[in-house]
C-alpha cells in the first residue's frame, strides 16, 4: 500500500511540473512580445494560418486603422516580415500576412501576397477595413490607393475596377496609354495606325466606364511633376491635352500646342486675351497658365481658372504661383486674393529684418492659415503663423521648425506640417525632439520624440503614432505601446 501511495504522490508532482513549464513558456512568448494565434477552438480561416509574430513598427493611421510590420515566425523556426493592420486602440484588426502593404483609402488597402505554395507566387489585391479581400489576390500590378476607381493589370491586361472589385473598363488592342482617374473621369489614349499618318484619339471615361467625350487628334500629355501640364482633371475642372492644329501635317514641340479642355470636352481658347504668340507652360494642378507674349516680349502671362484674368510681370516665373483654392493663390511670398494683393510680407511688423523664404497654406475647419518660414542675417530660422489678412496668429519663433525637406526626383522640396485635432507636429531645435503645439503656439505635449505621425480622428479621441512603437492620445498619455 505505501508504494502504490509513494508512486501516486510522485505522479502528482511530475503532472503539476509538467503544468507549471507549460505555463513559464507562455509567459516568456508574452515578456518577448511575441504574439501567438494558434488557434484552439477549430474556428480558424483557412486563409489566415496560426501565426507567432512580434511587431516592430506601426504607421500612421488612415480610415481608422493603422498599418504595422511584424516579425513572424516561420515553420521550419526561421522569421519574415509581414504587414498586419491594428486599429486605435492597438488591437490587431488584420493578421501579419502580407509581404506588402499600403496606408488605407476611402476604405479600402492594397495589400500584396502569396497565391501559391512558394514565396514567389505572389500577387496584388484589396481589402476591405474588416481584412476581408474585395478582390482576390490576382493583379500584377495595381493602384497604391483606391480612388473610387483603381488601375490594375493583369493577363488580359489593364482594367479599371469599382470599390466591389467589378470591371468598369478594359484596355483594346489600339490603346497606347491610360490616365489615371481624377475629379470624376480617366483618359484612355488610342492610335490608329495609317498610311497617310497616324491618327490619335484622346477619349475621357466616368466612374461607371462610360464615355463622356472624346477628341480627336489630341494627344495627353503626362508628367509626374504637378507644375507641369498634366491630361488629369484638376480640381477647378480641366486638364490639358496637346492638339495639333489643321494646317499643321506634324506633331509640334512639347508645348506649342497645349491647350485645355474642361469637362463637358469644350476646348478653352484664349483669342480674346490678347495677342500671345505661344504658351510655355500650362499647369494642370494650381490653376494658372503661363506664356509668352509678343506685346511685351519676354513677359509671362497668367490667367486665373476662376475669371480668367491676367497678371503680367517680368519677375515672376510661373513655377512660383501656387492656388491655394479659385479665390487664393501665393506668388513670391505674397497672397493674393482674386488677382489681388492682399497680403505683403514686407508690410508685417513682425517680419521686419528678415527675409520671408516660403509660404505653406493648410485648411482649419474651412479657415486658410500659412505658416511662414523666415530666415534673419544671422542665419537663424523663424516659423510664424498668419491667416488670410495677415493678422500674425504665432509670433515668429526660433525654438521650433513646422517646416521639412522631402525629395521628388532627387531635387529638394518643402512643405510644412499641418495642424489635426487642434495640434500641430513640430521640430524642437534645442532638443532635437519633436512635440506638438496648438494655435497659440504653446507645447501641448512637450518635444520627447524621434518621430511622430499628425493625429488622427477628433478631439480628445484623436491618436497619433511616436517612435513608431506608441499609439499616443491627445493628452500624450499611452493608449498602447508594442512590448519589449
Amino acid at each position: 500500500m505505501k508504494k502504490k501511495l509513494c508512486l501516486f504522490v510522485a505522479l502528482a508532482i511530475m503532472l503539476t511540473l509538467l503544468v507549471a513549464c507549460g505555463g513559464n513558456e507562455s509567459a516568456d512568448a508574452g515578456t518577448t512580445g511575441m504574439t501567438d494565434t494558434t488557434d484552439t477552438t477549430g474556428t480558424t480561416e483557412p486563409s489566415v494560418p496560426s501565426l507567432r509574430y512580434e511587431i516592430k513598427r506601426i504607421d500612421q493611421f488612415y480610415d481608422g486603422l493603422a498599418r504595422f510590420l511584424a516579425y513572424v515566425e516561420t515553420e521550419d523556426g526561421y522569421g519574415t516580415e509581414k504587414y498586419g493592420y491594428m486599429d486605435m486602440k492597438g488591437n490587431v484588426v488584420v493578421e501579419p500576412i502580407y509581404k506588402d502593404a499600403q496606408h488605407f483609402h476611402e476604405g479600402r488597402a492594397r495589400v500584396y501576397g502569396l497565391t501559391g505554395e512558394d514565396d514567389y507566387s505572389c500577387h496584388y489585391g484589396y481589402i476591405d477595413t474588416t481584412g476581408k479581400l474585395v478582390t482576390e489576390l490576382t493583379y500584377w500590378s495595381a493602384d497604391e490607393q483606391f480612388n473610387t476607381l483603381a488601375l490594375v493589370s493583369d493577363a488580359q491586361g489593364k482594367h479599371y475596377i469599382d470599390r466591389e472589385g467589378n470591371v468598369v473598363y478594359t484596355e483594346t488592342e489600339d490603346v497606347i496609354g491610360i490616365g489615371a482617374f481624377s475629379n470624376g473621369l480617366f483618359w484612355v489614349q488610342t492610335e490608329e495606325v495609317r498610311v497617310s499618318g497616324n491618327v490619335f484619339t484622346l477619349t475621357y471615361y466616368n466612374e461607371k466606364g462610360e464615355v463622356a467625350f472624346t477628341l480627336e487628334n489630341a494627344k495627353s500629355v503626362s508628367q509626374s511633376d504637378p507644375l507641369y501640364a498634366n491630361s488629369n482633371f484638376n480640381d477647378f475642372g480641366y486638364a490639358c491635352v496637346e492638339v495639333r492644329e489643321e494646317e499643321s501635317e506634324n506633331w509640334n514641340s512639347y508645348y506649342t500646342n497645349i491647350v485645355l479642355v474642361d469637362k463637358d470636352g469644350i476646348i478653352q481658347t484664349w483669342a480674346e486675351i490678347g495677342n500671345q504668340d505661344s504658351i510655355t507652360s500650362l499647369n494642370g494642378q494650381y490653376g494658372f497658365i503661363g506664356g509668352h507674349s509678343w506685346d511685351n516680349s519676354g513677359y509671362y502671362f497668367y490667367i486665373n481658372y476662376a475669371n480668367q484674368t491676367i497678371t503680367q510681370t517680368d519677375s515672376i516665373s510661373y513655377r512660383n504661383v501656387q492656388y491655394i483654392n479659385t479665390k487664393y493663390f501665393i506668388c513670391e511670398c505674397d497672397l493674393y486674393k482674386n488677382n489681388k494683393k492682399v497680403v505683403d510680407d514686407a508690410d508685417i511688423p513682425e517680419f521686419e529684418g528678415a527675409w520671408v523664404l516660403r509660404l505653406e497654406p493648410f485648411m482649419v475647419n474651412d479657415e486658410i492659415y500659412i505658416w511662414v518660414q523666415l530666415k534673419n542675417s544671422d542665419q537663424v530660422y523663424f516659423a510664424a503663423l498668419i491667416d488670410t489678412k495677415g493678422n500674425v496668429v504665432i509670433e515668429p519663433t526660433a525654438s521650433y521648425s513646422s517646416f521639412y525637406e522631402y525629395k521628388v526626383d532627387y531635387r529638394t522640396k518643402y512643405a510644412a506640417h499641418t495642424f489635426a485635432a487642434g495640434v500641430c507636429k513640430v521640430y524642437d531645435q534645442k532638443t532635437h525632439k519633436i512635440g506638438f503645439v496648438d494655435m497659440n503656439g504653446k507645447w501641448v505635449i512637450e518635444p520627447q520624440f524621434s518621430s511622430a505621425t499628425d493625429f488622427y480622428g477628433e478631439g480628445e479621441d484623436a491618436v497619433a503614432v511616436v517612435n513608431g512603437q506608441t499609439i499616443i492620445n491627445r493628452k500624450g498619455e499611452v493608449v498602447f505601446t508594442i512590448s519589449n
